[in-house]
């Protein structure tokens, strides 16, 4: 056992920064690759009167219908984007998940800070979402194609939340805020964002790419830019405080807002997707902006503080 964790260990540290981000990045294809290939397989099985990429016959089913796609999901989301996170880390430092998780232990008061710094960022998600339904693609049909996806995609959302039952919303949430919150922020943050900072030399370049990777990799072209966003607010939390497990924590908090609002929603009938954010008003928004400016300062400072008490202490 010795012998396998020392030879999975050296095996990334022989090759340069960009051959281990190409391999990264080959290690996401193939997983994906290979889970799209093995849920196609077993859906196939389960809904064998039609065709499970055409949303409209999805819609046909009842929610209690629904519930083995919503598995079918979760395993998406562990096998495209943790597993390929965790091979990354095993080939990189011996272990599944050492160098994802960051380099120091998550200190307290920061984590007390991350739901302040996420909800007063949600003024500027809302705004940036407005401007992202502003942008037309070039080519109609394209558009016009893509703007049907987008609604059956939404109506498929709702059908999922509408099983009322305790053990549904439980599955929902499961499904929609605590999964993906640990296993893309352990690939986009954790893998992709440490890798890209290594080559490139330069975090704010790693946390943008990585942000932008988030978003495309969820294929939502009108909500690109808000994701994106979130994945370079994502990103800061994770450089500044030195732990993955900031941004876990903000990502399930986002998420398991929108799985409650969604839920609630649902329930009543009522689109998932609201038409527009109007009502924020300037005084409310630019309060909130200071706010947030403000905590992720405090937030940056008790970082860095930290970081050198640390320093100091294995110095001693």
């Amino acid at each position: 056992m010795q012998i396998y964790n020392q030879m999975s260990e050296a095996y990334l540290s022989k090759k340069s920064l960009t051959e281990q981000l190409i391999i990264l990045i080959a290690i996401v294809v193939g997983c994906i690759f290979g889970i799209q290939l093995l849920i196609g397989l077993i859906a196939s099985q389960i809904y064998t009167n039609g065709n499970i990429s055409d949303i409209s016959y999805l819609l046909k089913f009842s929610p209690l219908e629904l519930i083995p796609l919503k598995f079918l999901q979760m395993m998406y989301s562990i096998g495209g984007f943790l597993l390929p996170a965790f091979i990354f880390s095993r080939m990189k430092s011996g272990s599944a998940v050492v160098y994802n998780v960051g380099e120091r232990k998550p200190n307290f008061m920061l984590l007390t800070l991350v739901p302040g710094i996420l909800f007063s960022f949600f003024p500027m998600i809302y705004i940036v979402h407005e401007i992202n339904q502003q942008i037309h693609i070039p080519w109609p049909d394209v558009e016009a194609k893509l703007i049907e996806m987008n609604k059956n995609s939404e109506s498929l959302m709702q059908k999922f939340m509408q099983d009322e039952s305790p053990l549904g919303f439980a599955i929902n949430f499961l499904m929609l805020a605590i999964l993906p919150a640990l296993c893309e922020e352990f690939l986009f943050r954790g893998a992709l964002q440490r890798i890209l900072t290594e080559c490139t030399k330069n975090f704010h370049v790693a946390i943008i790419i990585s942000g932008v990777a988030f978003s495309i990799i969820h294929g939502d072209v009108y909500g690109f830019l808000p994701r994106a966003f979130l994945g370079i607010l994502f990103g800061y939390l994770v450089y500044w405080g030195g732990s993955i497990w900031y941004s876990v924590g903000a990502h399930f908090l986002f998420n398991g807002i929108q799985a409650i609002g969604m839920y609630v929603l649902a329930i009543q009938n009522q689109p998932i997707e609201p038409d527009s954010y109007e009502g924020l008003s300037k005084n409310a928004i630019l309060l909130s902006m200071a706010l947030f400016l403000f905590l992720s300062y405090t937030f940056f400072k008790i970082a860095n503080k930290s970081e050198i008490e640390s320093d100091e202490h294995l110095l001693e």
